[in-house]
C-alpha cells in the first residue's frame, strides 16, 4: 500500500509541476509566433494533465488515509493485547484514564502524524527534482 501511494503522490507532485511548465510553454510559443496548431496541443494538454493529477491526489489521499487507518488499528489491538496482560494491581497503577488515552488521542495523533509525513514531507525530494528538470527543460541558461 505504501508503494502504490507514493506513486500516486509522485504522480501527483510531476503533474503540478507540469501544468505551470506548459502554461510557461504556452506563453512561450505565443509570443514566438508558433502555430495555432502547436498552441492548442499545449493548451489541451494542460486540462488533461490537471485531471489525471486530481484523480491521483484523490487516489493519494485515500491510500495514505487507509494505510494510516492500518496502522492506528494495529497500535490499538497492541494496546489492547497488552493491556489484558496486566493484572488488576497495574491496571490500577495506570489508571482507566490514561488507558483510554492511550488508545484513543495518542494513537490518533499518530494516525495524522502519518498521513501529514506521508502527504507533505516525503514528495519534497521529488518537488525538488522535478522542478529543477522541467525549469531547465524550458530554458537551461535562465535555470542556472
Amino acid at each position: 500500500m505504501l508503494a502504490l501511494t507514493m506513486a500516486l503522490v509522485i504522480v501527483d507532485v510531476v503533474g503540478a509541476l507540469l501544468v505551470p511548465t506548459l502554461a510557461a510553454r504556452l506563453l512561450n510559443e505565443g509570443t514566438a509566433a508558433m502555430s495555432y496548431h502547436a498552441m492548442t496541443v499545449t493548451a489541451l494538454q494542460m486540462p488533461a494533465a490537471s485531471l489525471v493529477v486530481g484523480c491521483c491526489a484523490i487516489g493519494a489521499g485515500y491510500c495514505c488515509s487507509v494505510l494510516a487507518a492500518r496502522v492506528a488499528k494495529d497500535m490499538r489491538d497492541a494496546i489492547y493485547a497488552k493491556s489484558l496482560d496486566l493484572s488488576v494491581f497495574g491496571f490500577r497503577r495506570f489508571g482507566t484514564a490514561s488507558m483510554v488515552t492511550r488508545t484513543m488521542s495518542d494513537v490518533v495523533n499518530i494516525q495524522v502524524a502519518i498521513t501529514n509525513v506521508i502527504m507533505m514531507m516525503l514528495p519534497v525530494p521529488f518537488i525538488f527534482v522535478v522542478a529543477l528538470t522541467f525549469a531547465f527543460s524550458l530554458d537551461a541558461v535562465l535555470a542556472w
